[in-house]
């Protein structure tokens, strides 16, 4: 049989679509990518294949997924080493940098990690997780132990392919081995005997008439588990460790020296509007000509206190499309990577992703290639939703009649990608306002007194307790 190419084909659990139809699939896969650009729609031994025309397409499918059932559905290339795992039973206090240290033992690369969430009664995704862990490695080492201990806690683990604990074979899960009835040292645990398992035993509770002969390996590592604490094993600060009165007077100052909440990061856009960003209290930090792959270096310029900060805000993506001519779907997966590694150094702020602006004059194929990456990246926002939000600026220099204006842009551009000051205030108020809108809080409320507006015996209501 001769060989065949399939390096523009793609899979994806179909268990994961909830057996969607095909139909269905391709409504999913048109946010993302352009009908032009899929070629074939497969469903085959429980897994959906597709194939793209262009490799530009296929690097966004692989790089956002599909979005189906409020569900994301994970693509990978069809002749790839890619293993999904299963992780249970594991505290979600423990971070994901613990767990991939774990598996790292055994697999090549941990690809990615992500948790499961509550679905509420009308299928749609809660924000609560379930503390069920799915996770994408590449390149099996060794095979992985399905009852692994992590940071302490015993979990449970299962991938397609993992050998069983009973018989070492392949083809089957644990739990439907044939031999695990009949594997040595299964025993009557209500009298101790080897001969026969507890449904077959004759003898009353506590009447043991055999011990078993050997201890069983289970029980001998439940046992040191027991020994074991859990802040030895991670990484995470011991609660019970003492304070050291010199470091908390450092951090008390520290507290008092950093007064902002929020970063702002980008390219010349974000420049230009720094002085309206401070006078909100961001901390803007922005240099020009900067691309999306070198933002993270901007992060890291100075030192800041991650405790402290809620949110990060990106303003960037115009100088890969417009002056490096990138293609959306590779200034996307660029993205992807930038929003993660913020994300893992920064767990506790919200992510917002400005999207591009449309250029003037008008350049159509400029502006197609603008609007797709903001497609892009609103997928994208949808993908991290748990820690990542969209802020759409588009319709903010558009006039009625869907057309940038002449004032908003500044004439020494010659690729229309810089605004005016009228078009930065613009821009920035619509950020500022997107950003600050779930910041606000209620005015406290009075102890005593009124404020003169009591109302009267006349206008109050009657009481409609039920004991009065």
């Amino acid at each position: 049989m001769s060989s065949i190419k399939r390096d523009l084909t793609v899979k994806g659990s179909h268990r994961d679509a909830d057996w969607a139809r095909e139909d269905v699939i391709l409504e999913a896969l048109t946010t993302v990518v352009d009908e032009i650009d899929i070629d074939a729609i497969q469903l085959a031994q429980r897994n959906i294949i597709i194939t793209f025309n262009n490799k530009e397409a296929k690097i966004a499918a692989v790089t956002f997924g599909l979005h189906i059932n409020n569900t994301f559905v994970t693509l990978s290339d069809v002749e790839s080493n890619i293993v999904n795992i299963t992780l249970r039973d594991i505290p979600v206090e423990i971070p994901n940098s613990v767990i991939s240290a774990h598996l790292s033992r055994y697999v090549e690369h941990v690809e990615d990690i992500s948790y499961g969430f509550v679905k509420k009664a009308d299928g749609s995704r809660s924000t609560v997780k379930t503390g069920v862990r799915y996770i994408t490695v590449s390149g099996i080492k060794l095979p992985i132990p399905n009852n692994p201990t992590i940071g302490g806690f015993p979990g449970r683990l299962s991938y397609r392919g993992q050998p069983c604990g009973h018989c070492s074979g392949t083809d089957h899960p644990y739990y439907r081995c044939p031999n695990k009835e009949n594997r040595p040292g299964r025993g009557c645990y209500r009298c101790g005997a080897l001969t026969h398992q507890v449904k077959d035993c004759t003898n009353a509770w506590g009447n043991q008439t055999e011990k078993k002969s050997t201890e069983s390996p289970q029980t001998t590592e439940k046992s040191l588990l027991e020994q074991i604490r859990f802040d030895e094993l991670s990484p995470m600060v011991n609660r019970n460790e003492k304070q050291n009165p010199t470091a908390a007077k450092d951090s008390e100052i520290d507290e008092h020296s950093s007064t902002y909440n929020t970063i702002v990061l980008g390219a010349s856009l974000a420049n230009a509007m720094a002085k309206d960003f401070i006078d909100a209290g961001f901390e803007v930090r922005a240099k020009s000509g900067k691309r999306i792959e070198e933002i993270k270096d901007l992060l890291k310029s100075k030192p800041i206190e991650k405790e402290d900060i809620e949110k990060v805000v990106i303003q960037a993506g115009a100088n890969n499309i417009c002056y490096y001519n990138d293609t959306p779907e590779e200034s996307a997966q660029k993205y992807d990577n930038l929003v993660k590694e913020i994300h893992e150094n920064l767990p506790k702020a919200e992510i917002s992703v400005c999207s591009l602006t449309p250029i003037h004059p008008c350049d159509n194929a400029v502006n197609n290639k603008i609007r797709k990456m903001n497609k892009l990246l609103k997928c994208m926002c949808e993908k991290h939703s748990e820690f990542t939000c969209f802020i759409d600026s588009t319709d903010v220099l558009l006039c009625n009649n869907g057309k940038t204006s002449e004032s908003d842009y500044t004439t020494s551009d010659p690729k229309g990608v810089h605004l005016s000051n009228k078009g930065y205030r613009k821009l920035s108020t619509f950020i500022k306002t997107k950003v600050l809108k779930t910041e606000k809080t209620p005015k406290k409320r009075k102890d005593r007194g009124s404020g003169g507006n009591t109302p009267s015996s006349t206008e109050k209501l009657p009481k409609t307790g039920k004991f009065q």
